[in-house]
């Protein structure tokens, strides 16, 4: 139930994150690689082991397992976008549709995650920041 719920929290905050859509971007899909070993937070039962020396070791461990897993992703010419392995242990990658199937072959990953374009609305971002209000202030853009 943990890990589902960092999960959760990761995928939120990955959500959060701008995407851009051009037309490359269009073809591809984006797609995050969920791998066998626990992440950080899952391994961890409080806070304060995040800085304990058995948890610098398994984040050095997950690494190296990484590092590996991403030179076999370039030897299959799939291009690595990031990873993540505090709330959890993910490489990204983004690929075109056609070769998704092919990432449920790489030993080494739990499961595949796809990851859908976002287009965040921005729409009512200026007057929470009362950014009109500012702008008066310094007498208008020209005076900025």
């Amino acid at each position: 139930m943990t890990s589902y719920r960092i999960l959760r929290t990761f995928l939120v905050l990955l959500c959060s994150l701008p995407a851009a859509a051009t037309a490359q971007d269009l073809q591809n899909a984006d797609f995050a690689l969920i791998l066998n070993t626990p992440s950080i937070a899952e391994q961890s039962n409080s806070r304060r082991d995040f800085r304990s020396s058995q948890n610098r070791a398994a984040l050095a461990a997950i690494r190296a397992e990484q590092q590996s897993l991403q030179s076999d992703l370039v030897k299959r010419r799939i291009p690595v976008t990031g990873s993540a392995s505090t709330l959890v242990n993910a490489i990204f990658v983004r690929i075109p549709m056609a070769r998704a199937a092919e990432l449920q072959t790489v030993s080494g990953v739990r499961f595949v995650a796809y990851l859908p374009p976002l287009r965040r609305h921005l729409n009512r971002a200026l007057d929470l920041v009362q950014a009109s209000g500012a702008w008066s202030q310094v007498g208008g853009p020209g005076n900025a």
